[in-house]
């Protein structure tokens, strides 16, 4: 993929002579991408998502799926690894914003399968081990993600609203810029 932090991995441009062809997902932000990838030729194809290939649960079923009640307006926080050791302290603060919000947030955060565990936070449903979270989108109203490439690609592509957290300590996507344009683009 593209959109590489300007300076990030380098080396591994080392390996380009040893391959006939690149081919370059597409990216909705694009057009902030000033990493080391942006000049290079490469075949670029359209933004890849698990939305091409699986068709996502209506709302009422992918709720009951989760557990969830359909009839109420859902969000999600799905921060996941791109939190950087943060994860506990951004979701609780999401959590306290969704909660002062008059709108009766009904709040589901994702846990990894193989996560330790650790408290949620009181009134939050926890979807532990949900792969992929594409087939589910149906089920939210607002999502609260990282702007890494995928999620960029699965929920803000959904349509639906999204409020992206970066994680500027990634070794090479370069969150920060997809995040800053796309709200430039009014898509997040």
């Amino acid at each position: 993929r593209g959109l590489w932090r300007p300076g990030a991995n380098l080396k591994a441009l080392n390996a380009e002579p040893f391959f006939d062809l690149i081919i370059e997902p597409g990216d909705l932000a694009a057009v902030a991408d000033s990493g080391a990838t942006a000049r290079r030729p490469a075949r670029r194809i359209a933004p890849v998502s698990v939305l091409d290939v699986l068709e996502p649960l209506d709302r009422v079923h992918a709720a009951e799926a989760l557990g969830l009640d359909p009839a109420r307006p859902t969000a999600l926080i799905t921060l996941g690894s791109g939190a950087s050791g943060r994860g506990d302290d951004l979701v609780a603060a999401a959590v306290e914003v969704l909660r002062a919000d008059s709108a009766g947030w009904q709040i589901a955060t994702t846990q990894a399968a193989l996560h330790d565990g650790g408290d949620a936070p009181e009134q939050v449903h926890v979807l532990r081990g949900v792969y992929p979270l594409a087939e589910f989108v149906g089920a939210f109203d607002l999502v609260v993600t990282a702007s890494g490439y995928n999620a960029v690609h699965e929920f803000v592509a959904a349509g639906l609203p999204t409020i992206l957290v970066p994680n500027a300590e990634t070794a090479t996507d370069d969150q920060v810029a997809r995040a800053e344009q796309l709200v430039r683009d009014g898509l997040a």
